[in-house]
C-alpha cells in the first residue's frame, strides 16, 4: 500500500505545471492555455516566437508575458515603423499598425492582420540605457468574438 501511495505521489507531482503553459509538440513552441470565451469557443492560443522568425531589422519592441523569465521567445514583436509579429493558433502572423497614440512613456497603439486585431497599451517602468526602455502592460487580441489579454514586459529600443 505504502509502494502505491508513493508512486501517485510521483505521478501527481510530475504532472505539476506552475506556469500553466504547454508545449506544441510539433513546433516545439511553447503556448499559454487556451482560455474558455463566454459563448463556449475555443479561445486564441498564443505561441510564441523568435526574432529570428521575423523581418525585424534595428529598433524593436520584444514582449513576453510577464510571468515568463527566460526571454529566448516573445509573444509580441514590433518594429518603431509599422509592423509586428505574434505567433497565434499555430501560426506566425504579420501586423500592419493602422492606429498609434504615442506619447512621453506610454505606448498604445493597434495593430492588424489575418483577421485579428491586436491592441496594446503600455508603460515606460525603466530607462535601461541611452535608447532602450523597459515597457509593462497589456495585450489585447480580439477575432471575430473571442478575446485574449496578456499581461506583458519588454524592452523596446535601438
Amino acid at each position: 500500500m505504502e509502494k502505491w501511495c508513493c508512486i501517485a505521489a510521483l505521478f501527481i507531482l510530475s504532472c505539476h505545471n506552475p506556469n500553466n503553459t504547454s508545449v506544441d509538440k510539433k513546433q516545439g513552441r511553447e503556448t499559454l492555455p487556451k482560455a474558455i470565451s463566454k459563448n463556449k469557443e475555443a479561445g486564441i492560443t498564443i505561441g510564441t516566437i523568435k526574432i529570428e522568425e521575423t523581418t525585424i531589422d534595428g529598433c524593436s519592441g520584444l514582449f513576453s508575458a510577464v510571468s515568463k523569465e527566460v526571454r529566448s521567445s516573445y509573444h509580441f514583436i514590433i518594429n518603431l515603423q509599422s509592423k509586428a509579429f505574434i505567433h497565434l493558433d499555430g501560426k506566425k502572423v504579420e501586423l500592419v499598425r493602422v492606429q498609434s497614440n504615442n506619447q512621453d512613456g506610454v505606448i498604445n497603439e493597434v495593430y492588424e492582420g489575418a483577421g485579428y486585431t491586436i491592441s496594446i497599451k503600455l508603460h515606460e517602468t525603466q530607462e535601461l540605457g541611452d535608447e532602450l526602455s523597459q515597457y509593462k502592460g497589456q495585450l489585447f487580441i480580439k477575432r471575430n468574438s473571442l478575446q485574449e489579454t496578456l499581461n506583458i514586459i519588454g524592452e523596446v529600443g535601438c
